[in-house]
């Protein structure tokens, strides 16, 4: 399915298996890719394409703790879930007295 130059895993076929989709980080970002099937053979058809990217520091796939198989990737019709880390913080503003 791959030539190995990219960190790619956690595969799930859709509904229907005609798409194989994946986690990689072949664009610099953990996100979503998926590749076309063929119906007969099950064999590759074309390149991998991009269905969800990741790419915020607020928002990563990369920030989810554990294994990557804790991001659960699953695939429904019309529907894709799946499990990321959130990275918010806060400044505060202390008057200090004089």
């Amino acid at each position: 399915m791959t030539d190995g130059q990219f960190e790619e895993r956690d595969p799930v076929w859709s509904p229907g298996s005609g798409l194989l989709y994946f986690l990689s980080d072949r664009d610099g970002f953990r996100c979503v890719w998926a590749r076309k099937l063929d119906a007969a053979t099950k064999r590759p058809v074309g390149d991998a394409f991009a269905v969800a990217h990741f790419h915020s520091a607020r928002r990563s796939l990369k920030r989810t703790p554990g294994p990557t198989g804790m991001i659960g990737l699953s695939v429904a019709p019309g529907r894709l879930m799946l499990a990321f880390g959130e990275l918010t913080g806060n400044i505060w503003l202390e008057e200090m007295p004089r």
